[in-house]
């Protein structure tokens, strides 16, 4: 989570206009939504799943080249609103 924290604070600090979750107080939890489910009887199902598929595979390795900046939509889903290189970026 360190690496991913220390970059949400340089994005932070060159643009403060731009907070995570438009509230400066919360803190945000580096994390992958890789699922949604709204049915609570196929969670255990669908970690079983995710389990089996991913597990193998971690750790995942890759090179960040942008920053997004997302924005919730009216039909709550998110979406990208604008992206940052970073390239040169503090």
């Amino acid at each position: 989570a360190e690496p991913f924290l220390e970059l949400i604070g340089k994005a932070r600090d060159a643009y403060p206009g731009l907070t995570p979750y438009g509230d400066p107080s919360l803190e945000p939890v580096p994390h992958c939504t890789i699922a949604a489910v709204d049915d609570s009887a196929r969670v255990d199902e669908l970690l079983r799943q995710l389990r089996a598929e991913l597990e193998p595979r971690l750790p995942i390795r890759c090179r960040a080249t942008k920053l997004a900046l997302l924005a919730e939509q009216p039909d709550e889903r998110w979406r990208t609103h604008t992206t940052f290189p970073l390239e040169g970026f503090p």
